[in-house]
């Protein structure tokens, strides 16, 4: 029956059969409620629950291996959003492996509370030893540049970014709201703060995460992406430089979801390109429907998760398990191409869900070598690189 379930698990048919449920139920949701509220409902929940059931992530824990949990006792994390959420549960997860980890985050007050929280709930971590807080608004790009120079050496006792090492850096800080604004660097706020902050963040700190890793290997890179990044074909599925443009383009009738998937979608490039072009063992992962505060600026959509469909969602520390696999595992040098759907392995610049490889779910676009060239430029051209 174990090995019957297991298989059942891994079938391809189940994870678009949960991508679609999840993907159609949203999308009704938000364009058609008025008209159709309950089978969009109905829709929401049949997918969350169906992937409660069948989802490989909810029963077991991202553990290391001995090995692999030798090698982390002392190394370094930094951790953006780890304040809350899956992010702390994440800088939790390290903590307990011995791992000295810098919350990334945006609210001095929250997140001192949060490593008082992480030194009271993990046995022999020291606040300001084992854990420390840096501020960083990922809104403000030039709060980004003041992070890498100034606030993470600081943070760490050293006097430039070129004395420390980055062992896992996780790109987890996130936004989701309706709200119809613009950063201080004029780009449209969900798109700069999921992906154009955090791409200049990672280009910034990339010179200490290759200095990463055991014996100066290099370290992880780990971006929170999210399935929701299947649904960017309404917008345009190659993410010509047009698409892009519409992103930062206000003028325009304002829809929230189009933007959030975008930024996902240029998580999920994010991390294709930093294996592709500069060899570094990173990931994208969709932690799956996850009971956190990501909605909080959205008090309709957050009471109706909250209150009608918490039995479906996942916890804050099983939305980290994805992350955790992807620090805690061994990577392989096999190419993606020779890697199953479905796998636990390894594999740089691959796409996970439920700590397994999760290709078959994942947009074609982020795979082609023309399309991330025009990514990648945008990109840097955003953020001033």
């Amino acid at each position: 029956m174990s090995k019957l379930l297991t298989l059942f698990r891994h079938c391809e048919i189940v994870a678009l059969t949960t991508a679609i449920l999840q993907v159609v139920g949203f999308a009704v949701a938000f364009r058609y409620w008025l008209s159709v509220g309950p089978a969009a409902a109905a829709l929401v929940v049949a997918g969350a629950a169906f992937q409660r059931f069948v989802a490989s992530g909810y029963g077991r824990m991202a553990r290391p291996a001995p090995k692999r949990a030798a090698e982390m006792r002392g190394q370094l994390a930094v951790v953006t959003g780890g304040n809350t959420g899956i992010g702390f549960e994440t800088a939790k997860s390290l903590l307990q492996r011995q791992v000295r980890v810098v919350l990334a985050c945006r609210s001095r007050a929250r997140g001192e509370e949060a490593v008082k929280k992480l030194a009271e709930q993990v046995p022999g971590v020291v606040a300001g030893q084992h854990v420390r807080l840096a501020i960083v608004d990922m809104a403000s790009q030039k709060s980004v540049r003041n992070f890498a120079e100034r606030e993470l050496p600081a943070c760490l006792g050293v006097q430039s970014l070129d004395e420390v090492t980055i062992d896992m850096l996780v790109n987890n800080a996130g936004l989701f709201t309706p709200a119809r604004t613009l950063t201080e660097d004029r780009i449209e706020s969900t798109v700069a703060i999921n992906h154009v902050s955090p791409f200049l963040l990672t280009e910034l700190l990339l010179p200490a995460v290759k200095r990463g890793g055991v014996n100066g290997s290099g370290g992880r890179v780990v971006c929170v992406a999210s399935i929701a990044h299947f649904k960017t074909r309404g917008i345009d599925p190659a993410l010509r430089p047009k698409s892009i443009e519409r992103a930062l383009d206000l003028s325009r009738t304002f829809a929230f979801a189009p933007y959030y998937d975008l930024s996902k979608l240029c998580n999920v490039m994010h991390a294709a390109y930093l294996a592709k072009d500069h060899g570094v063992a990173a990931f994208s992962v969709h932690p799956g429907g996850v009971l956190t505060e990501v909605f909080r600026r959205i008090p309709v959509i957050e009471t109706l998760l909250f209150t009608f469909n918490k039995w479906a969602l996942k916890t804050p520390m099983e939305g980290a398990q994805t992350t955790l696999h992807c620090l805690y595992g061994d990577v392989t040098d096999a190419p993606l191409s020779a890697v199953p759907h479905g796998s636990e392995a390894l594999v740089p610049g691959g796409y996970y869900a439920d700590c397994r490889l999760f290709e078959k779910c994942r947009r074609q676009v982020t795979r082609d070598a023309e399309e991330l060239k025009n990514f990648v430029a945008w990109s840097k051209h955003a953020c001033g690189l």
